[in-house]
């Protein structure tokens, strides 16, 4: 620990992340795999991760034009989903670059058939709006025969070349009855929409519907290709985590700027929300909500200190917060304290920092901005 005189950093351990891409490719079998990378791959970079997971991915999704762009500057030719809206000004390029797009509406797609340049055709994947209700066709009451009208319409566009067939699940890492209930009429909707093309004689291309939690609890869903991202990077429960044999690849860190004793009845930071009930030491760590962290975690919040836990203590500040220490006698300025990590025997799992977030766990990384830098160990493993 302290090895680094960053204010605070997200140390990211890419030969764990490129073990982790091989153990969700064993887990999968026969199906192919997409590695979801968008957001800046979760916030762990967009232009470092996917050339170390490449060997293990069959294709790779982003949520825009500037991160498939950004993994075709990697000199990396696998093919690159696009899960959400491109620019019309970007539409010559996603086709000169080979980047697929999704469907988002009819009304999308027709659209882009008239930008397409002359002589080229643009690759799409049709999305199926099977009940996520955000993109993809959309037929109310999910009537397969209109899905399959609007879907002939996209196969008929002169310069749209269709090369896949996706839907995604709303609720499928639910355990509520109605949820699975749910989620497999989703998969039964898309899949009769699949099987009346099919028969119309139509070549949909690669199929997938499975996204990360849809891997683990419906793996006969899983038809040519899934979706993974999250689990990449250590997302996930500890069941999930043991089930497909992943493990925590980064740590978030801040820097111990001060040490000090404060006596009985002192408060600390913002609207005086801490008040010393006997001499206190705190700790005040160089990482705060104008990092990534939201304000009133601090109520459950902790972090590791030299191997020990060490609760939040007041309101966290836009670029500190302040822990107690009382105790650890060996906590020094220029320490480092661990947010999300293992030291020793203790670890915080980014599950427990989502818990307290009231937020999902890929967010509690995509939100922690680019003045947390990035440092990069095992990259040549």
């Amino acid at each position: 620990m302290g090895s680094y005189s960053n204010r605070n950093y997200l140390e990211i351990d890419l030969k764990k992340i490129k073990q982790n891409a091989f153990q969700i490719k064993q887990y999968i079998g026969e199906a192919k795999l997409m590695s979801v990378v968008k957001t800046d791959a979760y916030g762990f970079g967009i232009d470092v991760i996917p050339k170390h997971i490449e060997m293990y991915s069959d294709w790779f999704a982003v949520a825009t034009s500037e991160d498939a762009l950004a993994i075709r500057k990697q000199n990396i030719d696998k093919p690159v989903l696009v899960l959400g809206y491109v620019m019309d000004s970007q539409i010559a390029e996603m086709v000169q670059q080979k980047i697929t797009l999704t469907t988002v509406s009819l009304d999308y797609v027709e659209h882009l058939n008239e930008l397409v340049p002359e002589g080229k055709n643009l690759d799409v994947h049709i999305k199926i709006d099977t009940g996520m209700n955000r993109i993809g066709l959309y037929s109310k009451n999910h009537i397969i025969a209109r899905f399959v009208e609007q879907a002939e319409k996209i196969f008929a566009l002169k310069n749209i070349n269709v090369t896949g067939i996706y839907t995604h699940f709303a609720a499928a890492g639910s355990a509520k009855t109605e949820d699975i209930e749910f989620t497999k009429h989703q998969y039964e909707t898309f899949k009769n929409v699949v099987l009346q093309l099919e028969e119309l004689g139509y070549d949909v291309g690669v199929k997938h519907c499975c996204n990360s939690d849809a891997i683990l609890n419906y793996p006969e869903f899983n038809m040519d290709m899934v979706r993974v991202g999250k689990f990449f990077f250590g997302f996930g429960q500890e069941d999930a985590m043991e089930k497909l044999g992943t493990t925590l690849p980064f740590k978030l860190t801040g820097r111990i700027i001060r040490v000090k004793e404060i006596s009985e009845g002192e408060t600390v930071s913002y609207d005086r929300a801490f008040t010393a009930k006997s001499s206190t030491k705190i700790a005040t760590i160089s990482f705060g909500y104008g990092d990534g962290l939201r304000k009133n975690m601090y109520k459950e919040l902790e972090v590791i200190v030299n191997g020990k836990r060490a609760q939040v203590t007041g309101k966290i500040n836009m670029d500190f917060m302040m822990v107690n220490v009382t105790g650890n006698i060996d906590v020094n300025e220029g320490d480092c304290a661990l947010i999300i990590g293992a030291d020793g025997h203790e670890t915080i799992m980014p599950y427990e920092v989502a818990r307290i977030a009231e937020a999902s766990t890929p967010e509690i990384i995509s939100v922690v901005n680019n003045r947390v830098p990035r440092i990069y160990i095992n990259g040549d493993e």
